[in-house]
């Protein structure tokens, strides 16, 4: 069942990390999975698939392609679940274990549940409305033909929601990936925003795109869960290192 907790944390000493700490948060994802089943931990380091996403360090002061730590400066980021089995192995490592960002020691201060949605409830509330709108709260990078895409494309968007639905969702579930879906952008307001990794740099978009749904019920009612379902899973590449985070803008 998709969830999403968020974690407040201390750093203990003053700091840095790269980018918008994305990579650091991945880290320390990976050290609690590992902790907690290390055979299950390298399958997921390898599957093309992660069975989470997470957001961007929140909280932080941020200076010139760095996220910038400090004890004086409580900070936090989210972090959605797409299995069961995910969540126990992580709860298994993560429970008093010590931990880091980059090089710099932590204090989990606490975690929340802010939500939770199983996939028939994603599929049976799923919005039908002629028009839906996406904000990208963190930088987006899509893909298309094998070469990375900064843009909202409608198709790229759908296949990786689907590619990810058809991953994680129970079998019945299952979406025809070779299906056309009449999606049609209809407004936007974005700009770019250039991320750094610690091996490579990426150029994302944020911002809100309002998209015209397609006129058959069915296809509308698809696109519909498949966009609640991007609240949890995130869309396009890195998102267990906090690109692609979405939400239904209302």
């Amino acid at each position: 069942m998709p969830v999403t907790f968020r974690f407040k944390l201390r750093p203990l000493r003053e700091g840095k990390i790269l980018g918008l700490g994305g990579e650091a948060l991945h880290g320390l994802v990976f050290k609690a999975l590992l902790q907690g089943e290390p055979s299950y931990a390298r399958r997921v380091h390898e599957a093309p698939q992660k069975p989470f996403a997470l957001s961007p360090l929140e909280g932080a002061e941020r200076e010139e392609g760095w996220t910038l730590l400090s004890p004086e400066k409580e900070v936090y980021f989210d972090l959605s679940f797409l299995t069961d089995h995910a969540v126990g192995i992580f709860s298994q490592g993560f429970i008093g274990g010590n931990f880091e960002l980059g090089s710099c020691p932590i204090e989990i201060l606490s975690s929340s549940l802010l939500t939770s949605k199983d996939f028939r409830i994603l599929k049976e509330e799923a919005p039908q409305e002629e028009k839906l709108s996406l904000e990208f709260i963190s930088p987006t990078v899509l893909a298309k033909g094998g070469r990375e895409l900064p843009l909202p494309e409608p198709h790229a968007l759908l296949s990786s929601l689907i590619i990810r639905w058809n991953t994680f969702a129970p079998k019945e579930f299952h979406l025809d990936a070779g299906k056309e879906r009449e999606l049609k952008i209809s407004r936007f307001k974005l700009h770019s925003s250039l991320v750094k990794f610690e091996k490579f740099s990426s150029v994302g978009f944020m911002g809100r795109v309002e998209f015209k749904l397609p006129r058959s019920e069915e296809e509308r009612k698809e696109v519909g869960f498949l966009f609640h379902f991007a609240e949890f899973s995130g869309v396009g590449h890195r998102t267990a290192m906090g690109l692609g985070r979405v939400r239904l803008a209302p």
